[in-house]
């Protein structure tokens, strides 16, 4: 999803904001290792670097985590990380054909 902002609506620390500046807030689910999060966090920041052409310093990237049993979808829980496939398996065939439809080749 996708929120702009309206030039001369976003302030830091008391100042009006007049550069172009990108806030990424995923959420993800808990688990992951340090280090898998620091590489989430390295290739959000280098994609937007290559596709906006803004410099590092106005991309900012924010991750929260949150526990697998607090989100819900398909209709199922989502599992923890590593238990992908069990969690794909017990979806039913219409949910697992629109999954597989959406990885594409």
């Amino acid at each position: 999803m996708f929120s702009d902002i309206a030039a001369g609506r976003h302030f830091m620390g008391g100042k009006r904001i007049a550069t172009n500046q990108i806030f990424v807030h995923g959420h993800i689910r808990a688990g992951r290792s340090p280090e898998q999060k620091a590489r989430l966090l390295a290739d959000i920041v280098q994609s937007l670097q290559r596709i906006t052409g803004l410099e590092k310093r106005f991309l900012w990237v924010y991750i929260s985590e949150l526990p697998p049993a607090n989100m819900i979808e398909y209709g199922q829980v989502l599992p923890h990380p590593g238990a992908e496939q069990e969690w794909f398996d017990a979806l039913t065939e219409v949910d697992r054909a629109y999954l597989l439809q959406l990885k594409g080749d």
